[in-house]
């Protein structure tokens, strides 16, 4: 899923943290932060301005906890302060506790990560066309690499109060487990994929992996309070989430494993320790520090083979700042009205712990904030970058991303994820055609397969021969195709004619009804004309504007609810008033009517029928969420 706009705002919610913190380059620097006094005012600063209602954080620099804190109210209404031991919901950073009780396993010797999931758990449902010779891997499942599609909105709004087990979860939706790709080739994220290892794990150890989890981690880590699962007394113990000032009901996650953690920046700073001394703790080691570098090290994509080390370990990112090469490991994740951000870089021997409520955009700037304290004495290296290899020079033209966290979503316009490329003797420049990067990247040759990106000084690009896709590019883990310049350009036209014609359509009507309810001359066949596309123009913009007004209930998108039966009802109303306006032109081809009318309300309707067949085609006429 990049920044591009997501038809279905709750998971746009979701996401946000995600997408922006890690995946998406740095577009601005943070100015200086020497201090610890300037950084708290820095965060404090960030938190008025974005409306963040609770913040907890924890700050380890050059291997000491330095600042221990929390801000804000975790109840509004009722005036509760937020304090260091106050529980806040880490959604996907979650997930780094099933890679690290699979690690605990392999160290064992009781898993192997290249075991395939047939043989661990056969009673899981899921396709692979290409299991055979390439099966899906316990490593994929970690790592992203199954080419399963993300949760159906289904799954995200299943919120069961009396929480069921894992494996009764993993019956309930089979359908999202398809492997759209060869296994270990390309990577998208993916919630289901942790959840069938958490099961594995289960499985292995023949108790519930909340409870593997509590005795081998959260106990030894100081995590008592820390729980998957509603906490007792939330009221004094956990911050309640908000969305746009509104607190939200407790969301029970299906797959608790990928998303369900409830921590404390007390405790989470026992967590950062634990990474940076690489798998101990107060003298009690956990696990080796070669397990601590598995789960930092991506390996199960192309590109990883060929050096790339920017992108999803187990479980785990590494990404950058700026171009100071210093690698962040760590997660990120969000809830509905909550977010984590958990980075820490060995190199430095420093990192954060950062949970919010409110404002999911915050997460970004706070996340920057810290990192640029961090790397306040960290000089960026000098570059005397080498001539680009041949083979990346070859690489200008613009590029689509083929690897969707969710099909559904392809029926947004390829130009809205195009991205150019173009070099010169020494750089590969990339800027995104839709805008959203205040500047072209200048990523720069590491060797002959790889190269630096700029933003994170990472290597994170290379040229890969893809089985089903042939040559393509990654970059961290968004593999582009090469497409043509008259299809994305041609799209752009077209998408913005529709829009743009219809917008002008519902402007005119505000001049031309009057006119005629004045004149009482509403049966003359040009009202008839331009009635039909207008009522198509009008249904065009009314979806986006429901969801847009809409409440962020879960169920209301996905179950037989009103706003479920209005999308229903305005698509499909959308695609037969587009039918209906070609169907009235061809009526009254042979009417009297003035050609400034007719041309117009004539192309008019032509697009909107091609923008119904477009839709059409990828299930958009008559959406059923509750099918999705």
């Amino acid at each position: 899923m990049g920044n591009h706009a997501i038809l279905i705002k709750w998971f746009i919610r979701i996401s946000t943290s995600l997408i922006i913190t890690l995946l998406a380059p740095t577009a601005f620097s943070e100015e200086p932060i020497n201090t610890l006094e300037a950084l708290r005012e820095r965060v404090a600063d960030i938190q008025q301005e974005e409306g963040v209602a609770a913040l907890g954080v924890a700050l380890v620099d050059r291997g000491e906890l330095v600042w221990l804190d929390a801000m804000g109210q975790a109840h509004q209404a009722q005036q509760i302060p937020a304090t260091p031991d106050t529980l806040f919901r880490i959604g996907s950073t979650s997930k780094m506790f099933v890679a690290l009780a699979v690690l605990k396993l392999v160290e064992e010797g009781r898993l192997d990560l290249d075991t395939p999931l047939r043989e661990l758990a056969p009673e899981i449902e899921f396709q692979n066309r290409w299991e055979d010779k390439h099966p899906v891997r316990l490593a994929h499942l970690l790592e992203h690499t199954t080419g399963w599609h993300d949760m159906r909105f289904v799954e995200y709004a299943h919120n069961d109060e009396q929480p069921i087990g894992l494996a009764e979860a993993l019956t309930l939706f089979p359908e999202s487990r398809e492997s759209r790709w060869v296994p270990g080739t390309r990577s998208a994220y993916c919630n289901t994929g942790p959840a069938v290892a958490a099961y594995v794990v289960e499985k292995i150890t023949g108790m519930p992996f909340e409870n593997y989890v509590r005795e081998e981690f959260f106990t030894p880590l100081g995590m008592t309070s820390a729980s998957y699962c509603k906490p007792e007394n939330p009221l004094q113990r956990s911050a309640t989430a908000y969305v746009q000032g509104e607190p939200q009901d407790y969301w029970h996650i299906i797959y608790r494993p990928s998303g369900a953690i409830n921590a404390s920046a007390r405790e989470m700073a026992n967590l950062l320790q634990f990474f940076l001394q690489r798998g101990e703790l107060n003298g009690q080691r956990l696990l080796p520090e070669a397990s601590i570098d598995r789960m930092e090290t991506p390996k199960t994509t192309l590109a990883n083979e060929l050096g790339v080390t920017a992108g999803y370990g187990l479980a785990n990112y590494t990404s950058g700042f700026e171009d100071y090469g210093v690698s962040f490991h760590g997660h990120n994740g969000g809830v509905m009205g909550a977010n984590s951000d958990f980075s820490y870089a060995p190199e430095i021997n420093g990192g954060y712990a950062l949970m919010t409520t409110g404002n999911p955009a915050a997460i970004q700037k706070l996340g920057q904030a810290l990192r640029a304290y961090l790397l306040r004495e960290h000089p960026k290296p000098e570059l005397d970058p080498p001539p680009l290899p041949d083979s990346f020079r070859k690489l200008d033209g613009l590029y689509t991303p083929i690897n969707p966290r969710l099909q559904r979503m392809e029926f947004l316009p390829a130009f809205l994820g195009a991205m150019t490329f173009s070099t010169d003797k020494t750089f590969l420049h990339r800027f995104p055609l839709a805008g959203g990067w205040e500047s072209a990247s200048n990523d720069y040759a590491l060797n002959d397969q790889v190269l630096i990106e700029q933003w994170t000084g990472l290597p994170a690009i290379a040229q890969v021969e893809d089985p089903l896709a042939g040559d393509t590019v990654q970059v961290r883990t968004t593999l582009y195709k090469k497409t043509s310049a008259l299809l994305v350009w041609g799209e752009l036209l077209f998408f913005g004619s529709v829009f743009l014609l219809s917008a002008l359509a519902i402007v005119y009507a505000l001049f031309w009804v009057p006119l005629h309810l004045y004149r009482k001359t509403f049966r003359h066949p040009s009202v008839s004309l331009r009635f039909w596309p207008t009522l198509t123009s009008a249904l065009l913009f009314a979806t986006p504007a429901v969801i847009a007004s809409s409440s962020l209930d879960f169920t209301a998108f996905v179950a037989w609810s009103h706003l479920s039966v209005s999308l229903f009802v305005l698509t499909l109303g959308y695609g037969l008033a587009s039918t209906g306006s070609v169907f009235n032109l061809v009526r009254l081809r042979h009417s009297a009517i003035k050609r400034r009318i007719r041309y117009p309300m004539a192309i008019l309707s032509l697009l909107h029928l091609a923008m119904t067949l477009y839709l059409a085609s990828y299930g958009m006429i008559g959406l059923q969420l509750w099918t999705w």
